[in-house]
């Protein structure tokens, strides 16, 4: 059934509830109920309220969400163990006082910037990760939590969509293969990945965006405010940061779990890829590395280091599993609107604006500017990946531009949403890794990201004209 504009109630009601309730999950379990309630056709409230928690009950059914939330669940658990075995605080003596390297917000926010690019594995890693490093240490400078949260987002997916040796280029890739497959167009699928990262400008851009931010500290808009406040709160002596281990620590208590989950990641990219790394099951490399590493810190810290008894260290996983038991039902319900949109045919809805295009010359820009606006609706970058890949590959090639062009333009698209979408899992994971609550992240991210999207739209349209 095509349900048409109704479609986009879904998207709506969970990003305006948002915006009034600033309550994430009552906003996406509004949207959820709002999609039961398309699909019965009445306002039969109760029994749409018991078909959503049917619906996400059901999500349970599909490995790759159980590994998800898994993943989510136990990397705050890594995440404690990393904490309270004092190697944060050991990592902030050394970058801030020892070494002298990190002196201020803006030397902070570099290194922040810097382990974002380099943990380029998956968008929940990279974000928890930087989110856990840089949030203290910049804090002492007098950075806002907001600026931490736009970091950890800014270098999630628009590096993961630059660096696709993960989970990212296997789809991509599969994609592009499909197209190739149906005979739409000729080539090799890995090279055409490569080559649309030229013409990825969203990503590129936003990461230019994000230094010229951190060196030259141009802030606008509600950024400013945040962290006008935030340096007021330093020099009134309001900020405290809690240290949880003595002088005993090392740095390697932060360093070698971060270092191991990256690199079990990358063999399980291999592993379960047969060999390719782009072939890869993203989904599956992050559980098992995740759970790998549980296994590793127990080995260093409970057998080698001595640092806990055992006991201390299963409760420290409890703790950090119970601390991001909240962004697992965050988490679970965007699932669930993701499964709503699609079920409705948001993505398709939207696409079909792009098939109206008359000029070959704007077909790119508007491949991104539709791409946008279904990421944005679903908060999904991948799904709109699914949907908008084959279709600028199908109009590409009806006019004879070059398929990395139209790919390039279709990840930019998708990356938007997945990076700035109140309902996206990577912007609710990154204000959750910077303790930035969720609505002053995305007041405060959403003008930036615009911004850098409206210099993407230019480049397209000069892509468009030049080729």
């Amino acid at each position: 059934m095509d349900y048409g504009y109704l479609s986009l109630l879904v998207p709506l009601v969970a990003i305006v509830m948002a915006v009034i309730t600033r309550e994430v999950v009552l906003s996406l379990f509004c949207g959820i109920v709002t999609w039961q309630l398309i699909k019965l056709g009445s306002f039969a409230l109760f029994e749409a309220i018991y078909l959503s928690i049917e619906s996400i009950i059901a999500l349970f059914a599909k490995a790759w969400v159980v590994k998800s939330i898994v993943f989510i669940v136990l990397v705050g658990s890594i995440l404690t163990i990393i904490v309270k075995s004092g190697g944060v605080d050991a990592f902030v003596a050394y970058m801030s006082e020892k070494s002298k390297k990190v002196k201020s917000k803006r030397a902070a926010l570099l290194m922040g910037y810097i382990i974002g690019i380099v943990v380029f594995i998956e968008t929940t890693v990279s974000s928890l990760v930087v989110g856990a490093v840089t949030t203290p240490i910049a804090g002492k400078f007098g950075a806002s939590r907001a600026k931490v949260a736009y970091l950890c987002d800014t270098t999630s997916a628009p590096v993961c969509s630059l660096l696709p040796m993960n989970g990212w280029g296997a789809l991509m890739s599969g994609l592009v293969g499909a197209q190739i497959a149906a005979g739409v167009i000729v080539g090799d699928a890995v090279n055409i990945v490569v080559s649309s990262i030229m013409f990825n400008f969203y990503a590129i851009l936003t990461l230019i965006f994000v230094l010229y931010i951190i060196v030259f500290e141009k802030d606008f808009g509600a950024m400013r405010v945040s962290e006008v406040a935030a340096k007021k709160a330093l020099e009134s002596g309001e900020f405290s940061h809690e240290q949880n281990n003595g002088e005993d620590a090392k740095i390697s208590y932060m360093m070698l779990p971060i270092v191991f989950l990256t690199l079990s990641s990358l063999c399980y990219l291999f592993f379960s890829g047969d060999g390719n790394i782009m072939k890869g099951s993203g989904t599956t490399a992050v559980f098992y590395a995740v759970v790998s590493t549980l296994v590793f810190c127990f080995v260093y810290f409970v057998v080698w280091q001595k640092i806990f008894k055992a006991q201390e260290y299963f409760a420290h996983i409890k703790s950090g599993a119970f601390d991001m038991a909240y962004v697992g039902v965050m988490m679970t319900l965007a699932f669930a609107i993701g499964e709503a949109t699609k079920d409705l045919g948001t993505g398709a809805y939207l696409a079909e604006m792009a098939k109206n295009v008359a000029l070959p010359a704007y077909i790119p820009c508007s491949v991104f500017v539709i791409g946008c606006l279904i990421s944005f609706s679903t908060g999904t970058s991948w799904g709109t990946f699914s949907i908008m890949i084959p279709i600028s590959i199908q109009m590409g090639a009806a006019f004879g531009i070059d398929p990395a062009i139209m790919v390039g333009a279709a990840v930019a698209g998708g990356v938007f949403g997945d990076h700035c979408s109140p309902i996206s899992d990577t912007t609710i994971i990154s204000a959750t890794a910077s303790g930035c609550d969720q609505m002053e992240h995305n007041k405060t991210q959403i003008p930036y990201a615009v911004t850098v999207a409206l210099m993407a739209a230019i480049c397209y349209l000069g892509v468009g004209f030049l080729f």
